[in-house]
C-alpha cells in the first residue's frame, strides 16, 4: 500500500448525523485497533468539512477501517478518507466501492500532454451530462442538447495497460471519471491530473472491484 501510514476505510451513510456510530477494526499482524472514539471524531471530522462544502448531507452510520500504527498521521488519514468518500458520492453519485485506500503520495512523474489542449462537447442543461457535439440528445435523460461550446483541458485521463500508454484531455474529473470506467473495466489503470502535473486519483480494478486510491494531499 506504499510508505507513510496507510489506512483503508469503509463507510456506510445515512442522512441523519450520529456521534456514536459503531466503528470496527480490521486486526491481524500487521493492522491495529485504534480508540474508537478518536476514530469517530476524526471521521467526522472528514464528513463534516466535505459536507460543508459540497452541500451533502452524508453521516456514517458506520465504519470499517485498518491502519498501520497509531500516529497522528494515522488519524489525519481516516480524516482525509472520509472527506474523500463524501467528495466522491456527493459529486458522482452512488460509489460502488469496496474501501478506499490512502497512500503516500506517488513519487514526481511528467506526463506528456497531447493534444488538443481545448475541445468542443454539448452539455445537457437537465442533468449536466456531457456528450460529443453529433449527438442530438442527452444519452443520460433523453432531452434535446444545446449548442455546442468549446472549453479548455484542465485534466489529463492518463490510461495504462501492458506498457502502453494514452492520455485524454477533459474539462474536469467528473468527466475523466466517466470516461475512464470502460477502460478500467477493462484492465486498464486510469490516472488523472490536473493541469499542473498533480495526480488527483488513481482507478483500477482490484479483485474485480472498481478501488480508487487518492493520495495524500496538503489540508488547507
Amino acid at each position: 500500500m506504499g510508505s507513510g501510514s496507510p489506512v483503508i476505510l469503509k463507510l456506510q451513510f445515512g442522512t441523519d448525523r450520529v456521534a456514536d456510530f459503531p466503528v470496527a477494526a480490521i486486526t491481524d499482524e500487521i493492522f491495529g485497533e485504534l480508540d474508537s472514539a478518536m476514530v469517530r471524531a476524526r471521521l467526522l471530522e472528514g464528513t463534516d468539512e466535505a459536507n460543508l462544502q459540497l452541500g451533502s448531507q452524508l453521516y456514517p452510520e458506520s465504519a470499517v477501517y485498518a491502519a498501520v500504527g497509531c500516529s497522528e498521521e494515522v488519524f489525519s488519514n481516516l480524516r482525509r478518507a472520509a472527506f474523500a468518500i463524501v467528495d466522491r458520492l456527493a459529486r458522482c453519485g452512488e460509489g460502488k466501492y469496496e474501501a478506499l485506500v490512502v497512500v503516500a503520495p506517488p513519487k514526481p512523474h511528467s506526463v506528456k500532454r497531447e493534444e488538443p489542449t481545448t475541445f468542443t462537447e454539448k452539455v445537457c442543461a437537465q442533468c449536466g451530462k456531457h456528450s460529443a457535439p453529433a449527438q442530438s440528445y442527452c444519452p443520460g435523460c433523453g432531452c434535446a442538447l444545446p449548442a455546442a461550446t468549446s472549453h479548455a483541458a484542465t485534466i489529463s485521463l492518463i490510461l495504462s495497460k501492458s506498457g502502453k500508454q494514452q492520455v485524454r484531455q477533459l474539462v474536469d474529473v467528473e468527466q475523466a471519471l466517466d470516461e475512464a470506467l470502460p477502460w478500467v473495466m477493462q484492465g486498464y489503470v486510469a490516472r488523472i491530473m490536473d493541469q499542473d502535473g498533480v495526480l488527483k486519483l488513481t482507478q483500477a480494478l482490484s479483485n474485480g472491484q472498481l478501488a480508487t486510491e487518492y493520495p495524500l494531499v496538503a489540508w488547507k
